[in-house]
């Protein structure tokens, strides 16, 4: 029987530490990459609305105003050439709508092999606005993983100390 049987050993507690700093090294590439994901496909939509997409007048049905949690939501019906009704819900944080009212005609891009992806024209994820949140999700995750990356047990770099003065010998003056 070993001394040390209920301590752990110095092999489980450097697979412990290993598995706390993979965890740690997936959660911070894993979420920002998520995050990229996300607003890369908000992005493409927008792009592909603007460039493949079909504009049809919708009606606006209802506006749920902002409050401090949430975006003022935007809700609107449309009718495909076919005649087929959709109604779906826009919002974004930055925009109000108070400029419209319930019953107010509206813009609405839409895909037409995909029709519910649609959102009111010239609404969406901007280019300015996809390298901006791209740049702050990417220094997020440099920070992180060159922080998990650290050896904790490097002491950290001193700062520069001053210079300690060096006592001087006493002047005397020279015998005669």
């Amino acid at each position: 029987m070993s001394l040390s049987r209920g301590l752990p050993s110095p092999w489980k507690q450097r697979r412990t530490e290993a598995s706390m700093n993979l965890t740690y090294l997936l959660f911070s590439v894993g979420v920002p990459f998520a995050m990229l994901v996300f607003i890369w496909r908000r992005y493409d939509r927008t792009q592909r609305l603007r460039q493949e997409g079909m504009r049809v007048q919708g009606t606006v049905l209802r506006i749920d105003p902002a409050d401090s949690d949430s975006p003022a939501v935007l809700h609107y019906r449309f009718e495909l050439p076919d005649g087929t009704p959709l109604t779906n819900k826009y919002q974004q944080h930055r925009e109000s709508w108070a400029h419209l009212t319930p019953g107010a005609p509206i813009d609405i891009d839409y895909l037409p092999g995909n029709p519910k992806h649609n959102q009111p024209a010239g609404k969406g994820t901007s280019a300015v606005e996809f390298v901006l949140w791209a740049a702050v999700i990417v220094l997020f995750a440099m920070l992180s993983v060159g922080m998990n990356l650290r050896d904790p047990e490097s002491p950290a770099e001193a700062p520069p100390q001053a210079a300690q003065p060096v006592p001087l010998k006493a002047y005397a003056p020279p015998s005669p």
